[in-house]
């Protein structure tokens, strides 16, 4: 009879068994496949991998960020001939000399870094964001200051870019800066309405040509953001500012700016966690 308990008692603990291996294979699954963090390779490790290409000619490597790729670092250098790109993987075997273009789009990433390297930038953190227009998720992690006038046809076309763009990505948000043209005109009455309800909705209307009531009284965030922008050296709208800094200026397409975005967003991360390397490794 206890042999008979034991058979029983045996055959339910491999039935759970077996119930949950499904479970069990799909957790060792997903550990697998969970990609390893890779810490961001320091100039000096650049340098000493990239040595023997260079062999005798002076190189010195200038920034180091993620690529578009997964498992792939871009690295600026500075040469004798100038700027130019390596692309090196995280195994620190291989290196690609580019360029790097998307199927989609068919834009050169390469080429947009070798651009973004002679566009001015600025500090995102002194521009406050209070008195934005949020457009898009509140919380989203990429943080996009958009600079608009309330009276410019091209402000207008890029607003419904970003409009799009925000619908599509839950993790970018756009925090709209009003930066009238004059405080002598109707473009710096318009921004203060505007500021003083953060409304998209009145900003739509301003930019359709549409008509918007007058402030009440003087709004003087508007004055401040006029002074924090002409301390940024931005002087046209519309200007976008990219998490690492960079000042985007024009109208862009929905692909253009998605492109622009994320590869500084990567830029700005990978430039901080560096940051935080070299403070670690100087500590």
């Amino acid at each position: 009879m206890a042999s008979s308990k034991f058979k029983s008692g045996n055959l339910r603990a491999i039935a759970g068994m077996l119930f949950l291996l499904p479970a069990i294979l799909a957790g060792a699954a997903w550990a697998a496949e969970k990609p390893a963090v890779v810490l961001i390779p320091s100039e000096e490790e650049v340098s000493s991998l990239l040595a023997p290409v260079f062999k005798k000619r002076s190189f010195v490597v200038s920034r180091i960020a993620l690529s578009p790729i997964s498992g792939l670092w871009e690295v600026i250098l500075e040469t004798d001939a100038g700027k130019t790109i390596l692309y090196i993987d995280s195994s620190r075997k291989y290196f690609l000399g580019g360029p790097i273009i998307t199927l989609d789009g068919m834009r050169n990433i390469t080429e947009e870094s070798l651009l973004s390297m002679g566009m001015p930038k600025a500090d995102p953190s002194q521009v406050p964001v209070e008195d934005a227009i949020p457009v898009g998720n509140a919380g989203a992690g990429k943080r996009i200051v958009v600079f608009l006038s309330p009276v410019c046809s091209p402000c207008n076309e890029m607003l419904q870019t970003i409009k799009q763009v925000a619908v599509q990505r839950k993790d970018i948000g756009f925090y709209i800066k009003m930066l009238p043209e004059s405080a002598a005109d109707e473009s710096y009455w318009r921004s203060e309405t505007i500021v003083s309800g953060r409304s998209l909705e009145l900003l739509e209307k301003s930019l359709a040509g549409s008509t918007i009531p007058k402030p009440d009284k003087s709004v003087p965030q508007v004055a401040r953001t006029v002074d924090i922008a002409d301390k940024l050296g931005i002087h046209a709208t519309p200007t976008i500012m990219l998490m690492d800094g960079t000042l985007v200026e024009g109208t862009l397409s929905r692909e253009a700016l998605l492109g622009w975005i994320d590869r500084h967003s990567e830029v700005g991360r990978s430039m901080a966690q560096g940051g935080r390397a070299k403070r670690d490794r100087s500590e």
